[in-house]
C-alpha cells in the first residue's frame, strides 16, 4: 500500500470513528446490558475528564481542547507510548519497521490527534485505544506485517503453560479445589504482552514454583481469599455451590486461558453452562477464537469435548479486537449470551475497563448499574486501570490480584 494510501485511510479511518462517537452519543442507551435507561459509557473517563487532581481535571474538562498545554501533553504522550510500548517491543522481536516509515506515521497520527483534539477529548479512552489499533492495523498492512504479531510468543507462551497444565493433570487428577483453580486463574494474567518482554519470562519462570507449593498444599490461601480486601470469593464460592447457572466468561490472554479452562470445568462439573467469549482477530497476545478452537482440541483439554458436544460448553467472539473492547460495537451472538446469562465473569484490565461502575466527571461520579453480576478476576497492573479500580475502592497498588464482584454494587 503505498504512503499516501495509508495517509488517506487514516484520515478516514479517524472520521469513521468520529461518525461512530457521535451516533453513540445520540443513543447511548444499552438496553441489554444497562439497569435503566441511563448513558452507557465505554470507560470510566474520558480523555478531558482525566488527572491526577481535581483541579487538573476540572482544568483539562473546561479547556482541554482548546489550550495548547493540555493538547500538547497529552498528544505527546499518546504518541510516545505507542512507539515505546507497542511499536519497540515489536522492534525487538525482529520485525522489520523502518524507522523513517514510523515516523511518518506517528508524526501523522500526531496532526490528526491535534487537527481533531477538540472533539476527541471527549472520548473514552477505549474510543481512543480502539481508533489507535485500527490505524495500527492501517499502517501493519503497509509495511506487510502478520496479522497476528504475536504468534511464535504465544505459541512459546502456550508451550510452558501447557508443562504446568500436565503437571496438575497428572499430580491432581481429581482437579484442584475451587480457591487453587481461581488463583491460578487470577494470578495467569500477568502472561500480558503489553507488559515488558522480560517481566512476562520472569513471571513464567517462577510461576511453576508457587504451581508446586499449591500441590504441595504449602501455600495457604485460605487467608488471601478469607482476609483479602481485593478478593470476593465468596461471589464465585457460591456460584460454584449454588443451583445450575448460565455463565458467560470473557477470557484475556492466550497462555493465561488454560488456567481458565481449568476453573470452568471446575463450573462445569457442578452443572453450569457456559459460553466462552474471544477476541475476533488478534490483538497482542489475546486469545482468539481461532486460538480457543485450537487449544481445545489439545490432549489436556479433551475431558472437555463431552461439554461441548452437549452444547453445556459453547464459543463465541464478540466480534471486537480492542484492548478495551466497545461494547455498544458488540455482534448479535454475544448480545444473546449476554442476555440469556445468569452472571459474567471477565479476566483482565481490559474487560474491567469495558463495563465501567462509574463514569468520572471532574468533580462527580456517575454510577452505571447492569442487569448481570459481573465478577472481575485480573492483575492490576497498568496506571489507567489502577486509576479506574480506585473509583470504586479507596485504594489498591499495582500488582494487586483482583477479584471483584459488581453483586453489592448494580
Amino acid at each position: 500500500m503505498p504512503v499516501d494510501e495509508v495517509i488517506k485511510e487514516l484520515d478516514t479511518t479517524l472520521l469513521h470513528y468520529q461518525d461512530l462517537v457521535k451516533q453513540h452519543n445520540q443513543a447511548p442507551s444499552l438496553t441489554w446490558c444497562m439497569n435503566t435507561q441511563s448513558s452507557y459509557h465505554s470507560s470510566y473517563y474520558n480523555l478531558n475528564t482525566f488527572g491526577s487532581t481535581h483541579v487538573y481535571r476540572t482544568l483539562n474538562y473546561l479547556f482541554g481542547g482548546y489550550i495548547s498545554f493540555y493538547k500538547d501533553r497529552f498528544i505527546s504522550q499518546i504518541t510516545s507510548t505507542l512507539r515505546q510500548r507497542y511499536y519497540l517491543p515489536l522492534k525487538n522481536l525482529s520485525f522489520n519497521i523502518p524507522d523513517d516509515s514510523l515516523s511518518l506515521f506517528i508524526n501523522h497520527l500526531d496532526n490528526l490527534l491535534f487537527s481533531h483534539w477538540k472533539a476527541i477529548c471527549n472520548w473514552s479512552f477505549a474510543e481512543l485505544f480502539s481508533f489507535l489499533n485500527q490505524s495500527c492495523i492501517i499502517f501493519n498492512s503497509h509495511l506487510e506485517l502478520p496479522v497476528d504479531l504475536y504468534k511464535s510468543e504465544k505459541k512459546i507462551q502456550l508451550q510452558r503453560c501447557l508443562a504446568m497444565i500436565e503437571l496438575i493433570k497428572e499430580e491432581a487428577p481429581n482437579g484442584l479445589p475451587l480457591e487453587s483453580l481461581c488463583f491460578l486463574a487470577i494470578k495467569a494474567n500477568w502472561i500480558d504482552s503489553y507488559l515488558d518482554k522480560t517481566v512476562i519470562d520472569t513471571f513464567l519462570a517462577h510461576f511453576p514454583e508457587e504451581l508446586n507449593q499449591i500441590l504441595d498444599q504449602s501455600m495457604p490461601l485460605t487467608d488471601f481469599f478469607t482476609h483479602n480486601p481485593f478478593i470476593n470469593y465468596t461471589s464465585l464460592l457460591y456460584l460454584a455451590q449454588g443451583a445450575p447457572k448460565r455463565i458467560l466468561y470473557e477470557l484475556d490472554n492466550q497462555g493465561e486461558a488454560l488456567f481458565d479452562l481449568l476453573l470452568i470445568e471446575h463450573f462445569l462439573n457442578k452443572g453450569h453452562a457456559i459460553t466462552l467469549v474471544t477476541k475476533q482477530k488478534p490483538i497482542l497476545n489475546d486469545v482468539t477464537y481461532d486460538d480457543l478452537k485450537t487449544i481445545l482440541c489439545l490432549p489436556e483439554f479433551k475431558t472437555l469435548e463431552p461439554y461441548q458436544q452437549s452444547k453445556q460448553l459453547t464459543i463465541i467472539s464478540h466480534g471486537s479486537s480492542d484492548v478495551i473492547p466497545l461494547r455498544y460495537c458488540m455482534n448479535e451472538a454475544y448480545i444473546d449470551h449476554y442476555t440469556q446469562s445468569d452472571m459474567v465473569i471477565m479476566k483482565g484490565q481490559g474487560n474491567f475497563e469495558s463495563y465501567p461502575l462509574r463514569h468520572m466527571l471532574p468533580i462527580l461520579k456517575k454510577q452505571l448499574s447492569y442487569k448481570k453480576n459481573h465478577c472481575h478476576l485480573f492483575v492490576l497492573k497498568s496506571a489507567l486501570s489502577q486509576r479506574s479500580f480506585q473509583t470504586i475502592v479507596k485504594s489498591c497498588p499495582l500488582k494487586t490480584l483482583i477479584c471483584y464482584s459488581t453483586a453489592g454494587f448494580n
